[in-house]
């Protein structure tokens, strides 16, 4: 109904790009990529091989995306060890604006890192229908997307995610010790 009985609105032209026959979700191959990363480097799909790689779209602009970056950084420094990558492609206004923001210590982001630019009309962007960010997308050691839903893919739930399909892969170290699933919040209480 949005998009014909009220098309020429905001809502009609967000349903538009919200089309379920573009989704692209678990179980899917996730789009070939071919890159050069901000050092310099080719990286694409073949580069990840292997691994269990976390796709992330952001950017220093957003600060749903900067919220994220200790849960990144504690999953990446936990699990890396385990076959766990992380490919962040950066949607900002300028490839500059990334590096003083990685200087912080706060969120140095070790891992390999993309600029695609702000408003970027790269083909992954439109394989993947990317309309918000933070977008990440995980990714299994075969190319398919093992999630692509983003609450079980931020906060408290990454690790757990993580954790779930290094183990399902295989690939987990039965030392590591086991994310705790975050704690849903209480129901407040009802008053009469």
């Amino acid at each position: 109904a949005l998009t014909t009985e009220y098309k020429d609105t905001a809502a009609a032209r967000s349903a538009k790009q919200l089309d379920p026959a573009k989704f692209v979700g678990k179980g899917s191959a996730f789009p070939a990529f071919s890159f050069k990363d901000l050092e310099g480097k080719d990286v694409s799909l073949e580069t990840f091989k292997g691994k269990l790689l976390l796709v992330d779209f952001w950017a220093t602009w957003c600060p749903p995306c900067v919220k994220e970056m200790p849960k990144l950084h504690e999953a990446y420094a936990k699990y890396k060890s385990a076959g766990f990558e992380t490919l962040s492609l950066s949607l900002d206004k300028l490839a500059g604006d990334i590096i003083p923001f990685r200087a912080d210590a706060a969120h140095p982001m070790p891992w390999t890192h993309v600029f695609l630019g702000k408003d970027s009309k790269d083909p992954i962007v439109k394989a993947l229908n990317l309309t918000t960010i933070p977008r990440p997308i995980l990714v299994g050691p075969d190319g398919r997307i093992l999630e692509a839903e983003g609450m079980r893919l931020r906060g408290g739930y990454l690790a757990v995610t993580i954790e779930k399909a290094l183990q399902e892969l295989n690939l987990a170290k039965a030392e590591a010790p086991k994310a705790e699933e975050p704690k849903a919040p209480a129901e407040p209480a009802k008053t009469e």
